[in-house]
C-alpha cells in the first residue's frame, strides 16, 4: 500500500494522501495482549458515511503477524472500518445491499449452503471510526487502534459410559452474527457436532457457537443411532446452575459439558471434574 502514494511530489500535492495506520489489538478479559494467540487471519471492510462497503481485503500474513495494517487512499470524510478475525470457513452476507450494520451478517459457509453445520470458526470482530483529513505535508502518518471482541463461545462435550459414538446436537443456536457483533435473535438452527469415540466408553466433541443472547431455547442433546434422545439439557438452566464457573459476559467463554450414563436409566449432566478443579469464580 505504501506504493499507492508514490505519485506525490513536493511541488504538487494534488495526488498526495496522508497515511493511516491501524494497529490490531485483542486483550480478551485482561490487560495483556493476546492477539497473536487467538487471531491468525483477518478480513478488513471499509464503509463510507452512507454505510456502503467501498473496500474489502484480506490482510497478509505479515500484517497479521505485525498486528498492523494501513488503510487504502480515500477521499476526505468519515469512515467505519470493520475487521473480522479467523474467517476461515465463514461467509459474510449483505455487503451489497446494506443500510446499516444490522444488515451485514456472518456465519458458517455450511449454513449458507444449507449443509449440515458442525460449528463456527473462532471468530472475533473489531470496528473503529476513522476521519480522513486533507493532506498535510507535516503530518504524513496517523495511527488508530482496532480493538477486537469475541464473537463466539467455546463448547466441549464429554459423553461417558457409551459403547459407541452417539450423535451430539446443539439445537436452537444462532446461525449468524451481525457487524454490531450481535448474534441473530430471529433465526435458529441446529449443529451436529463432530464426535470422536475412544473405542471403550467415552465420546468427545468440540465446536464454537456464536454468542446468542437468549439461552432459553438452546439445548444440548445426545441421541442414539436411531435418533432417540438419550439425554438433553437446556443451556439457560445449565448456565444458571453453574454461574459460579461460567460467565458469558466475558470475551473468552468455555462452556464444558459432561454427560455421564451411570446406567441405562440414569444419566447425569454436569461440569467435568477437571473444569471445577481448575476454575474459580474469579477466573479471568
Amino acid at each position: 500500500m505504501w506504493g499507492l502514494v508514490s505519485s506525490c511530489i513536493r511541488e504538487d500535492y494534488s495526488d498526495c494522501t496522508n497515511r493511516y495506520v491501524v494497529n490490531l489489538s485483542y486483550l480478551g478479559d485482561g490487560d495483556t495482549e493476546i492477539f497473536p494467540q487467538k487471531i491468525k487471519a483477518v478480513q478488513m471492510f471499509v464503509f463510507d458515511s452512507s454505510n456502503r462497503c467501498i473496500y474489502q481485503t484480506e490482510l497478509t500474513e505479515d500484517e497479521v503477524s505485525r498486528q498492523r495494517t494501513m488503510l487504502p487512499p480515500m477521499d476526505e470524510g468519515d469512515y467505519e472500518i470493520v475487521f473480522l478475525g479467523n474467517p476461515y470457513k465463514t461467509e459474510v452476507k449483505g455487503l451489497a445491499d446494506c443500510t446499516s450494520f444490522d444488515d451485514i451478517v456472518f456465519g458458517s459457509e455450511d449454513f449458507w449452503a444449507e449443509r449440515v453445520v458442525s460449528g463456527n470458526d473462532s471468530l472475533y470482530l473489531a470496528s473503529m471510526q476513522q476521519s480522513i483529513l486533507p493532506f498535510s505535508s507535516e503530518r504524513h502518518i496517523s495511527y488508530n487502534t482496532a480493538y477486537f471482541a469475541s464473537s463466539h463461545y467455546d463448547i466441549s462435550v464429554e459423553v461417558v459410559g457409551v459403547p459407541s459414538a452417539p450423535k451430539i446436537l446443539l439445537t436452537g443456536v444462532s446461525p449468524y452474527t451481525d457487524f454490531n457483533n450481535v448474534a441473530a435473535v430471529d433465526a435458529q438452527t441446529d449443529y451436529v457436532l463432530e464426535t470422536v469415540h475412544d473405542g471403550v466408553s467415552k465420546a468427545t466433541a468440540k465446536c464454537n457457537i456464536l454468542r446468542h443472547l437468549d439461552h432459553e431455547n438452546v439445548f444440548l442433546k445426545v441421541l442414539d443411532a436411531e435418533g432417540n434422545t438419550l439425554a438433553s439439557v437446556n443451556f439457560a438452566e445449565f448456565l444458571q446452575e453453574n454461574r459460579k464457573y461460567i460467565d458469558c459476559s466475558k470475551n473468552e467463554v468455555h462452556i464444558p459439558f459432561q454427560v455421564e450414563f451411570k446406567s441405562l436409566d440414569e444419566v447425569e449432566i454436569s461440569l467435568p471434574d477437571w473444569w471445577v478443579m481448575h476454575v474459580t469464580p474469579d477466573f479471568g
